[in-house]
């Protein structure tokens, strides 16, 4: 019996397909660390994504939960998300259990870091240090595999008065560096996208669309293409859901319908790629398991964000052309 070599398929943009390493490498090494970023690039990725927050004396540090309190944050010191490392948090009635707006960076440091599940509820601390934005550029400019940097907005929707300040010093850090590799903007919220937008000149930015849980009934409101349109955004990316009913099944409707609208779209904008209305990808996010990552190839999409990038690297190599590692 003859195996039958994969077929290669192509994808939207005319730029190479990204394996982007969701917060680096977080299964190998502790998210969003510069070992962590090394190891994803290592492991194949051609883009990183990075999560942002701004401390209250206004330096912009890799670190995921802006709000110590909020569901998400909570489930992942519970190790709720799953893997080794996890976020590590003043107990709930520390005073220093406070948003990172209200924390100097030292203050941040000190109270906030990581730790390893151990044994069922056992945690032990980890020695990892909370980078700041600047320490990732002195880092990534080194960096000749990176495509592109995905710069995730932790901005809380309560909080997009900090929109201005944010986009001023992430914007005068892009300028000072002038990174080789693109920079996108992705934030999960319409009023904090609006509010940073004004400050950003011509930077990319993705509205990124966050399937809600349950049972869902109008898929195109979950459409990454239909908002990338409403916004004039040039990066289109969709979360695949883990509470919502039909999960899988739902997010592979959702992600063909919007491959097609884009190609739609970009067919009515011509191929000028200058054209601001064109769209420029399709991303999917988070994706890990290998089925879901071939299947996604297969549909079209242009990058996918995954915690696994030696994987998804390997799957794309044998499954693809247009990719650069």
């Amino acid at each position: 019996m003859t195996t039958r070599s994969p077929q290669p398929v192509e994808h939207g943009s005319d730029g190479p397909f990204l394996v982007v390493g969701h917060r680096g490498s977080p299964r190998r090494c502790v998210e969003n660390t510069l070992p962590s970023m090394h190891q994803a690039v290592e492991d194949g990725a051609n883009a990183v994504e990075i999560d942002l927050s701004m401390t209250k004396d206004g330096v912009i540090a890799l670190w995921h939960d802006w709000d110590p309190n909020d569901l998400v944050a909570i489930a992942r010191q519970l190790g709720l998300e799953g893997g080794k490392y996890l976020p590590r948090a003043p107990k709930y009635w520390d005073d220093a259990r406070r948003r990172a707006h209200e924390l100097t960076l030292d203050e941040l440091r000190q109270n906030f870091g990581y730790q390893r599940s151990v044994l069922f509820f056992f945690r032990k601390r980890v020695d990892a240090r909370i980078p700041t934005l600047r320490e990732f550029f002195e880092w990534a400019t080194t960096e000749s595999r990176l495509e592109a940097v995905f710069l995730d907005v932790k901005i809380p929707s309560d909080c997009d008065h900090l929109a201005e300040a944010f986009t001023n010093a992430v914007c005068a850090m892009i300028d000072e560096f002038e990174p080789e590799f693109e920079c996108v903007f992705m934030t999960p919220h319409k009023n904090v996208l609006r509010a940073m937008k004004p400050h950003a000149g011509s930077r990319r930015f993705s509205w990124d669309i966050e399937i809600s849980p349950g049972i869902v009934l109008d898929e195109n409101r979950f459409s990454g293409v239909r908002a990338a349109v409403e916004e004039s955004n040039r990066i289109a990316s969709i979360g695949r859901p883990a509470l919502t009913y039909g999960a899988w099944s739902l997010y592979q409707k959702i992600i063909e319908s919007d491959v097609e609208k884009m190609r739609a779209v970009n067919h009515d904008q011509g191929n000028d790629p200058g054209n601001e209305q064109r769209i420029e990808r399709l991303i999917a996010w988070t994706i890990n398991a290998r089925n879901e990552h071939v299947r996604l190839l297969r549909l079209g999409v242009d990058g996918i964000l995954t915690d696994m990038p030696r994987r998804l690297e390997r799957i794309v190599r044998k499954h693809r052309r247009g990719h650069s590692a």
